[in-house]
C-alpha cells in the first residue's frame, strides 16, 4: 500500500509492522447525510484492512465533529 506523507509532501510505500494503529474525525455535518459522509469510513475500512499485519490494527473513529454555532443555529 502507498499512502500520501503530508509531511513530506510525496506518496510513500507503507509497510505495516506489529502493531498499527489508525484514527479517523467522524463527520461534520452542516445538513442532510449524504454519500460523502460514507466515504470517510469506507476508506478508513479499505485502508484498515490492507494495513493489517501480523494482527488487526487498533482503530480509533470518532463518530461526530466540530459541533459549533452553525449546527446549533440550524437545529433551534
Amino acid at each position: 500500500m502507498q499512502l500520501y506523507d503530508t509531511a513530506r509532501r510525496q506518496v510513500v510505500p507503507f509497510t505495516p509492522g506489529e502493531v498499527v494503529t489508525m484514527y479517523t474525525c467522524g463527520i461534520t455535518p452542516y445538513d442532510s447525510a449524504h454519500l460523502g459522509h460514507a466515504a470517510v469510513y469506507v476508506t478508513y475500512d479499505v485502508a484498515a484492512a490492507a494495513a493489517a499485519g501480523p494482527r488487526p490494527p487498533d482503530l480509533v473513529r470518532a463518530h461526530i465533529t466540530d459541533v459549533d454555532d452553525d449546527i446549533l443555529a440550524q437545529g433551534a
